[in-house]
């Protein structure tokens, strides 16, 4: 943020140096007395308090969820009501991966979904009807990575399926690229990818013009250097031969970057964090997957209270290197997952029932792997 300063001579100053210069014009030369420097200074310009490592960012714009669209603009797509979804009724509280979601707040971006107040998510996926709008500060080589991607070039991508769903990506050259999905839209009976973009093309319509009107990104705020940052990627965390270390495992590891160009791929990469797959190079068996989502301590704080909230139970195993309070062990119907937060740092690592653990079992693999990464932080 620039602070924008004046610098004025009070009146009496120069007045006094004016009457000075015209007497020595008209006498004996004197000396003159320089004139105190006066101070700049700053005008009234806010200032936006930073946060520190691992607390909850500011967004870039003052536009929030209610600004963008509403319940009563989103009914024509639904037969059955949609309200502003708190955390509780999306992903973000799951536990298996850590949501898109977090990493675009994290990246000063505005992420909301409405859904059937009825419905649940699960590790599995939806079972209600609903539509997420997320709004990215975001650079042109970003879009273009996505925009090329998905095959045409252009500033705006609009698709929609005959399962019930439609997407629309668009970008502004003032800096925000805009991501609109429905998902199980219900309110016709026999959804073609051609009605259901008639049905929601006045919403997305609607949404895509306040955002088209907002002003840039304003850089009040900039993810903040955590305490903790890897670098390095995929291997950042960990490498291959610690990992098979902490395990037990002999052979070579493989990795591979899981995510593609979408705006929560792009935020991750903006923020120095990864989404990893490790597996045995010889016949590509899941070994692991790591997240990384560095300062994304207040995110892992928010998810596991919106688990608690349903009447979750979140054991905290004790990891040497961590401190306490520091972990989250998670149990889903496929598959385990464990937080480790480390310098305001959030890292997920989650294994899939079948993984090769090197004969342990899914939670003291998660606390070995934990281990290694903490020992090596």
């Amino acid at each position: 943020m620039t602070l924008r300063r004046t610098l004025a001579a009070p009146a009496a100053m120069l007045l006094a140096l004016g009457l000075a210069l015209g007497l020595a014009a008209c006498g004996p030369t004197a000396p003159l007395e320089s004139p105190e420097p006066v101070e700049p200074t700053p005008t009234d310009v806010p200032v936006v308090e930073q946060p520190g490592p691992g607390e909850r960012p500011v967004a870039a714009t003052d536009a929030t969820c209610d600004d963008l669209t509403s319940a009563a603009e989103l009914d024509p797509i639904f037969t059955v009501p949609v309200d502003l979804a708190p955390p509780t009724r999306t992903a973000e509280y799951i536990g298996a991966a850590i949501a898109d979601e977090w990493a675009i707040r994290q990246a000063g971006g505005v992420a909301c979904e409405w859904s059937d107040p009825e419905g649940i998510t699960t590790s599995e996926g939806r079972y209600h009807a609903g539509i997420q709008v997320w709004l990215l500060p975001a650079s042109g080589p970003q879009w273009q990575e996505f925009s090329d991607a998905a095959g045409d070039g252009t500033l705006r991508r609009y698709e929609c399926n005959d399962y019930g769903g439609c997407d629309l990506d668009q970008y502004w050259t003032t800096g925000w690229w805009l991501r609109i999905s429905a998902y199980n839209i219900d309110a016709l009976a026999s959804p073609t990818a051609a009605a259901l973009r008639t049905l929601t093309s006045p919403v997305f319509e609607a949404i895509a013009a306040r955002v088209g009107a907002l002003p840039e990104p304003t850089p009040l705020w900039a993810p903040p250097t955590p305490e903790l940052a890897f670098g390095g990627g995929c291997t950042g965390p960990i490498t291959g031969a610690r990992l098979a270390s902490a395990l037990g495992l002999s052979g070579t590891l493989a990795v591979e970057e899981l995510g593609y160009p979408r705006p929560a791929y792009a935020a991750t990469l903006t923020l120095g964090g990864s989404d990893c797959r490790w597996a045995r190079a010889t016949d590509g068996w899941d070994i692991a997957f790591i997240q990384v989502l560095p300062g994304g301590a207040w995110a892992q704080a928010e998810a596991k209270a919106a688990m608690l909230a349903v009447g979750g139970t979140v054991p905290e195993p004790a990891v040497p290197g961590v401190p306490a309070g520091g972990t989250a062990l998670y149990q889903h119907v496929d598959s385990w997952a464990m937080d480790v937060v480390l310098g305001g740092t959030w890292i997920k690592i989650a294994i899939g029932n079948g993984s090769d653990t090197g004969g342990m079992s899914s939670p003291d693999a998660l606390v070995a792997i934990a281990t290694e990464i903490a020992a090596g932080a």
